[in-house]
C-alpha cells in the first residue's frame, strides 16, 4: 500500500512540475516574441485646421462645445491618433486659457475647467 502511495505521489509531483515548467516556457515565449515597441506615429497638426464658431469649435468633422448646463461636450470620429489630434487641436486654447487663469504666484498649478 505504501509503495502505491509513494508511486502515485511521485507521478503527481512530476505532473505538477511539468505543468509549471510548461507554463513558464509558454509565458516566456509569448513575452519575448511580443512587439513591445512604441508605434511611430507622425502627425502634422497643421493638416488639422480648427474652425471656431459661436459657441463651438470644429476640426475635420469633429466637434467641441460647452453645453447649456456648462458641461464640455466632445464628438470625435476617425482613427485613435486622429481623434487625439483633433481633441488636442480643438481644446488647446481653452486649456491654456483655463490653466493660465488659475495659476497664482507660489501655488501649484490647478485645472478648474
Amino acid at each position: 500500500m505504501l509503495k502505491v502511495l509513494l508511486k502515485t505521489l511521485k507521478w503527481l509531483s512530476v505532473a505538477v512540475v511539468s505543468v509549471i515548467v510548461l507554463s513558464v516556457a509558454v509565458t516566456a515565449t509569448w513575452y519575448f516574441s511580443a512587439d513591445m515597441k512604441q508605434p511611430e506615429i507622425r502627425i502634422d497638426t497643421l493638416e488639422w485646421p480648427v474652425t471656431r464658431h459661436e459657441g463651438w469649435t470644429e476640426s475635420r468633422g469633429n466637434m467641441f462645445r460647452r453645453s447649456g448646463d456648462g458641461l464640455w461636450e466632445v464628438w470625435l470620429q476617425g482613427t485613435p491618433a486622429g481623434r487625439g489630434t483633433a481633441l488636442g487641436r480643438m481644446t488647446e486654447d481653452t486649456i491654456r486659457r483655463r490653466f493660465s487663469s488659475t495659476r497664482s504666484a507660489g501655488s501649484s498649478p490647478r485645472m478648474d475647467i
